[in-house]
């Protein structure tokens, strides 16, 4: 569709809100520490070896591609610039007419 690496990992970062609910378990799970905040975390969690939280292939993807992995890893550690990045990558997406951002199991 168009999209750089740094767009595509910062499309990722939606997963900092909400949770991804797993139908097979009836249970709902999160990407991040605080899921009704709009952060980097969702990028924290991601290079945490440790975090207890999500991590679906699609995010494993992003931390074992050396390419995406520097975004990862940007986006970690500067939020300011994880916001521009996902602002613009954002329209970008609903211009060419993606709109459903939704995850389910």
């Amino acid at each position: 569709m168009g999209f750089a690496n740094h767009e595509i990992v910062a499309l990722f970062g939606n997963r900092t809100l909400g949770f991804l609910k797993n139908k097979d378990f009836a249970k709902e799970e999160r990407w991040s520490r605080n899921p009704y905040v709009f952060d980097n975390n969702y990028f924290q969690e991601l290079l945490d070896n440790k975090s207890p939280y999500l991590k679906t292939t699609s995010d494993l993807a992003l931390v074992n591609d050396k390419d995406f992995v520097k975004w990862v890893e940007v986006y970690a550690n500067d939020q300011n610039l994880f916001f521009d990045y996902f602002a613009s990558s954002y329209r970008k997406m609903s211009e060419i007419g993606y709109n459903n951002l939704q995850y389910e199991l």
